[in-house]
């Protein structure tokens, strides 16, 4: 979180130079191309869970006639035009994360209230755990969806302390263990997809440090 506030300011032009700026379009594709066609119906709830600056917001209406927004974000820094443009044009916006010490949501979230839940670099901050999947499959509906990224480790999970900050870490999983943990939550994956070669470069007091992310999108689906 130290990074994300720190970063707020040039955010935005610092993901384009490193190329995780294509990573929340290509997402959206993602679900088009591994979801049925019509998956999500007109006036859709949807949320970006991790918003940030609103990069995977504002391609989320593409999927979606009258798509009704909430976004949340944990730091008001990243958010605060994010806030802006989502209140103007009647949608939501919460200021809110995942306490990974408790497994639950920072803000009450009522259960069985959106379509989608997608989320874009997030899992690579929290470790993923049965209980964890269980939480976000809460919020889904029925035959609703959970679309993310992870960071991708053939072996077995990793914690990198890349940023130089105690709280802030890469944490990266096997696929096999992330598709289990969505099973023992009630999730069924529907399709996944590897993107391997964009580079974060966090900077801190010390300087800069460098970091190969290997990413996996993932689609799971909501029996009902």
């Amino acid at each position: 979180m130290d990074t994300y506030n720190i970063s707020s300011n040039f955010y935005d032009a610092f993901t384009m130079a490193t190329g995780y700026a294509r990573v929340p379009r290509r997402l959206v594709r993602f679900f088009r191309e591994y979801a049925p066609i019509n998956a999500l119906p007109a006036d859709s709830h949807v949320m970006d869970f991790g918003a940030g600056t609103g990069r995977l917001t504002r391609k989320l209406p593409t999927l979606g006639k009258r798509m009704r927004l909430t976004a949340m974000e944990p730091s008001s820094f990243m958010s605060d035009k994010l806030r802006v443009s989502l209140e103007r044009s009647g949608h939501t916006f919460i200021e809110g994360g995942f306490d990974a010490n408790t497994g639950t949501f920072t803000h009450r979230l009522e259960p069985r209230q959106f379509n989608l839940v997608a989320s874009a670099g997030v899992f690579d901050h929290i470790r993923i755990t049965p209980d964890v999947m269980q939480e976000f499959a809460r919020l889904i509906k029925p035959r609703g969806y959970l679309l993310f990224t992870h960071g991708r480790n053939d072996g077995r999970e990793k914690i990198t302390n890349v940023l130089g900050y105690p709280h802030d870490v890469y944490v990266e999983h096997a696929p096999a263990y992330v598709d289990a943990c969505l099973r023992g939550a009630g999730l069924v994956p529907r399709g996944s997809e590897c993107i391997t070669g964009f580079i974060v470069t966090p900077l801190n007091t010390l300087g800069a440090k460098w970091h190969i992310s290997r990413m996996r999108m993932v689609l799971a689906q909501k029996p009902g």
